[in-house]
């Protein structure tokens, strides 16, 4: 099978790359006096990265979730408070008091919307 001379240079690039930061690392490990076993430590920065990037990667698909959820506002109307994305209503009962008829979360516990201030 045909292999494009670019990406063979590239393949060998990044191997080489990833070898001198695997030198590097053990350098400065070894220079503070650090007596670690390079495979081991090699191993565990990998798989320290392999569950930064997993941990990214289902973060943003959270921040994703929430633009699809939306953005509202509680809407005050007569005495209950309604959300302005899927327009559920809720009645005083479920406010943080009788004085400021405010719900105390700043989501939609209906559609998920995060909330502004009342309008």
């Amino acid at each position: 099978m045909y292999e494009s001379p670019i990406m063979a240079m590239v393949s060998d690039i990044t191997t080489e790359m990833r070898h001198e930061q695997d030198r590097e690392i053990m350098n400065a490990i070894l220079s503070v006096g650090i007596n670690v076993d390079k495979d081991e430590l090699v191993k565990a920065l990998r798989y320290d990265r392999q569950q930064y990037d997993k941990g990214y990667s289902e973060g943003y698909a959270d921040a994703k979730a929430d633009d699809v959820r939306g953005v509202g506002k509680w809407i005050e109307v007569a005495m209950r408070i309604k959300c302005s994305v899927c327009g559920t209503d809720f009645n005083d009962e479920v406010t943080c008091c009788s004085d400021c008829y405010r719900w105390p979360w700043n989501y939609c516990p209906n559609c998920g919307a995060k909330m502004e201030e009342v309008n």
